[in-house]
Order: structure tokens, then sequence, then C-alpha cells
């Protein structure tokens, strides 16, 4: 053997009886390392499962105590199925800990297979589907959830070939389901119906109400709560129901609670004691009257609110009456190319109050009317407009009563031309005005005295302005 192999086999001995190196000691530490790391994993892996396992188990009962609650329910009463209904908000139960979140959704289902939250006009009324759904947060932050559902019948049959049912939904502004609304259906007079041998309940939380077992005929249905409206203006919603022998006659209601909008006018002036106050927008139309009206709560389209009737979807232009909308007033003023600009609209939510709104009019001066004492005062849409004014074939009559002890009288009329008149009765015409030298007619706002006669004269608000560049 060579003295080189000699020295190298003695050197490995030498190495080998030293112990062991830096590289084999990191070595070993990360080999223990990932061991540690993969069994640290797979425990936390099975606590994991473990507590997804526990809470899925958790969830699952409480889906199901609630579906036997409803089951309960149903079978309370022959109509007790009426009482299981969606929740109109998540239900919160703790249990170990964790909180859970109950959704419960419920849909009839009827004789065609159709379903709906209030039923549908197709079929008869059959059962209801519910279905629970059950949510928590998982330890790792995500929310993880469970569903569970079944059928639920009526106790007894709702339904029977010699009569019908009334299905009755209400939504709100924003298409929400109404709950807590009363429901009324009587008998019209005259109609073949039957008074309900048992009154529909309040609407649920899906909006719905129902009328079960109804004799054949015309029926006047109503939904109303206090403070509530429609988008007529009415306090409650009302419509004719005819009931056919084994069908469903659904009625639908938008209803709310109103909103309130407070009213000002030109200050110092006297106004017409009749004067109508328009609501206005492309989906309904109210006329209200006073400083403050209840209107359904469109938002945020709102209303455009005008002083005097404004008519603009008459069926012929002999009843239309546009010129209270400055809108309207699309002919620009030869003089300096002003034109009319509807006024902004107004919106509040469903059972709040609006700021308040100023309603702009036209003011004038009435003139030399110590003569006129004791008369009564009388202003009547002019049947020929003044320049640019779009007109009002309709006709309006307002009434502003006597005429005080006073030398001059400020007034505040729509928009439009006008004639005035004095009487001795409330709507009387008997003396024009201008008469002599007696109520003469000045502008205070835009506008221009019109001659109709050598003697007598009409007044034009006029609401346009001038473009700003």
């Amino acid at each position: 053997m060579s003295v080189h192999r000699i020295s190298r086999v003695l050197r490995r001995v030498a190495r080998d009886e030293d112990g062991l190196g830096m590289s084999e000691i990191l070595v070993a530490l990360m080999v223990f390392a990932v061991i540690a790391t993969t069994a640290a994993y797979g425990m936390l892996n099975a606590l994991t499962l473990t507590q997804h396992s526990r809470s899925s188990e958790t969830a699952m009962s409480l889906a199901s105590s609630d579906l036997d609650q409803m089951r309960l329910l149903a079978s309370a009463g022959a109509y007790g199925v009426l009482n299981v209904v969606s929740t109109g908000s998540s239900v919160t139960k703790t249990v170990g800990g964790t909180a859970y979140s109950i959704d419960r959704a419920v849909s009839w289902q009827t004789t065609t297979g159709a379903t709906g939250a209030c039923g549908t006009g197709a079929g008869t009324l059959q059962y209801k589907n519910v279905t629970d759904t059950v949510s928590w947060r998982g330890a790792n932050g995500a929310t993880q959830s469970v569903r569970m559902s079944s059928a639920i019948a009526p106790l007894s049959n709702i339904n029977s070939d010699a009569t019908g049912t009334i299905i009755v939904t209400v939504i709100g502004a924003q298409g929400q389901p109404m709950p807590g609304l009363k429901v009324t259906v009587a008998p019209t007079a005259g109609g073949g119906g039957s008074p309900l041998s048992t009154s529909p309940q309040n609407t649920d939380n899906s909006g719905c109400s129902f009328g079960l077992l109804v004799t054949p005929g015309s029926y006047t249905v109503t939904a109303s709560t206090s403070g509530g409206i429609d988008v007529q203006g009415n306090a409650s919603a009302s419509t004719t129901a005819v009931v056919v022998a084994g069908q469903n006659t659904v009625v639908k209601f938008t209803y709310d609670l109103a909103g309130t909008f407070p009213l000002s006018y030109p200050v110092g002036a006297t106004l017409p004691t009749n004067l109508p106050v328009t609501f206005w927008n492309a989906t309904a139309q109210i006329t209200g009257s006073g400083t403050s009206v209840k209107a359904f709560p469109f938002s945020p389209d709102g209303y455009t609110i005008l002083a005097g009737s404004y008519v603009y979807n008459a069926t012929s232009s002999s009843s239309s009456c546009l010129d209270t909308n400055p809108g309207a007033w699309a002919t620009p003023r030869a003089s300096d190319g002003a034109v009319g600009t509807a006024p902004p609209t107004v919106a509040t939510a469903a059972g709040t109050t609006a700021p308040t709104t100023s309603v702009a009019m036209g003011t004038m001066t009435l003139g030399n009317v110590s003569s006129l004492q004791g008369k009564y005062l009388t202003a009547i849409s002019a049947s020929t407009p003044g320049d640019g004014d779009p007109g009002c074939a309709a006709g309006q009559t307002l009434t502003f009563g006597k005429i005080p002890s006073v030398s001059s009288m400020t007034l505040a009329l729509p928009f439009g031309t006008w004639r005035l008149y004095a009487g001795s009765t409330s709507g009387s015409t008997s003396t024009p005005l201008p008469s002599g030298t007696a109520g003469t007619l000045t502008p205070i706002s835009a506008g221009t005295v019109n001659a109709v006669t050598s003697t007598t004269s009409s007044i034009t608000f006029d609401p346009r302005t001038v473009p700003t560049s």
C-alpha cells in the first residue's frame, strides 16, 4: 500500500473519531424540523376537521329544530300553515361560543308545480317549501353553512272546487315586502260574493296574506297600516278582485309609510283658499294642499312640486293644463332667450320628513281695491294664453275670499295667464278686473299684463329664466 493511500485512510479514521461535523448537525436539524412541521400540520388539520364536524352537527341540529317548530305551527289549526313564514332577518343563536345565523326561506308550491313566496296565479295552493340555511364563521375565518329543507302541508284542505283563493302581495317603495299590514276582503254589493268565514291574517314577512275558501264573486280588497299611503296618496290601498271557483286571484299593492313634505309659499302674499299643489313624477301624480302634504315616498326619484293643477297626460289637448310647470315653457322668450326649467325634485324616505320646499308662484299687486271691499275675488285661467305660455285648456278656478278693507293686495297665483274677477258670491265673474280704475293688475315677479278688451286685462306669470353660460 502506498504512503499516500495509508495517509488518506488515517485522516478518515481520525475525522470519524472526532464526532459529527457542522454540516451533519445542520442536516439533522432540517430533517427534524420537516418531520415536526408535518406532524404539527397533521394535528392542526385534525383539530380543524373535528371542530368543523362539531359545528356542522350543531348547525344541522339547529336547522332540524327550526323545521320541527314550523311543523308544530302548521299543526296548530286548520290554517296554521299560514304562520310558517320566512325570517325577515337572520336569527342568531350562540352554541359553545360559536354564533350561528339561521335564515328560513318559505315558498308556496301550487298544483301546477309553480312556486312563489305568496303563491302564484297558476294552480291552487298545495304545500309550503321550507329551507333553513344555518351559517357560522369557521376556525379559518371563512363562512361555513349547511342547508336543510322540508315540505309542510296544511293540516286540512284550504282549497275546494267550489271556492277560490285571494292572494294579496304588498311591496314597499324600494320593492321590499311589507309585513304587518291589515288586510280586509269584503264582498261588493251585488257582486255575488259572501263574507269570509275566516278573516285574512296580517301580511307576513314576505308581504303575503290570503283569503281562503272564498265564494266566487266580486270583492273589495284593502291593505293598510297607521301612517301608510299608496302611490295615489290614499291611506288605504284598495282594489276590486273577482274570484273564480278553483282558481287563485292575485292582488298586488304598492304601499309604504308616507313621506311628509313641508311646503312654504311667497311671503306676504295672499294665496287662493282652494290652491291645489301637484306632486308629479313619471310614475304617479297626487294633489295636496296646505303647508304639509303626505305622499308616497318615491326615492330617489321624488316629486316635482307645482302650485296649481298640472295635467300632462291628458287624452286630448282640451283637457291638458301645462303652464303651471315651468319646464313646459319651452319657447325661448324673444327679448332675452329665457326658457323654462322644471323645479328640482324633492324626495324623502318612508316615514321621514323632507326639507321644506318653497313652492314657486307668480306674485302681483292688485291695486285700488278700496271700492271693491267685501266683494269676493276669483282668478280663472285665461282662454287666450300670454306670450310663451303653453296654456291650461282644462281651466282652473281659484278663489281668494272677500276683499278686505285695504287699498291694495299682494296676490300669489300659479304660473300661467289669469283673468281676475270681483263679485258678490264666491266664484262670481260679474265684474272683470280691472274695472275702471279699480282692481289694477301689476306683476311683481316676472310677468306681463295683456289687454283683453279696451277696459279689461289678463296677467301672465312667466317662470322662464335666462340660461347661464
